[in-house]
């Protein structure tokens, strides 16, 4: 969902989530910045339904097929490892088009595309967990 009039209205997420609670859906991700909120949510109907009403409310509204690939540990709070991260997919050609991470720093989400779910899958792995098996 994108509004360039969203800067600073104190709840406009609230609205959109209302909507979800309305149909029924739950979001996987959510990434925010000054004026476009993302969030990924499963292809199935009730998700379709939910789209076709924001687009009706709302400026902007995108919705495209992705697929979302995880680093996941407690060992990852790293400086530098969502660098390799963000490296191992660059090196594949793979485009990060949105990304989410707490401040735990437990889970690192990217938002691909679906075409290269396995390619990411694999490059991730050999990146992040393969190397670390042999630095140790």
């Amino acid at each position: 969902v994108h509004d360039p009039m969203m800067v600073g209205e104190v709840g406009f997420d609230g609205q959109i989530m209302n909507y979800f609670v309305k149909y029924g859906v739950s979001y996987i991700l959510k990434s925010t910045n000054a004026n476009s909120i993302t969030m990924v949510v499963w292809d199935n109907e009730k998700s379709l339904q939910l789209i076709r009403q924001l687009k009706e409310v709302f400026y902007q509204v995108k919705a495209e097929p992705m697929a979302i690939v995880c680093a996941m540990g407690t060992n990852i709070a790293l400086p530098g490892f969502l660098y390799q991260a963000a490296k191992a997919l660059y090196e594949k050609g793979i485009n990060v088009e949105s990304f989410a991470q707490s401040l735990m720093q437990i889970n690192m989400q990217f938002v691909i595309r679906r075409e290269h779910y396995e390619d990411a899958v694999i490059a991730l792995n050999d990146a992040l967990c393969k190397k670390r098996e042999i630095a140790h």
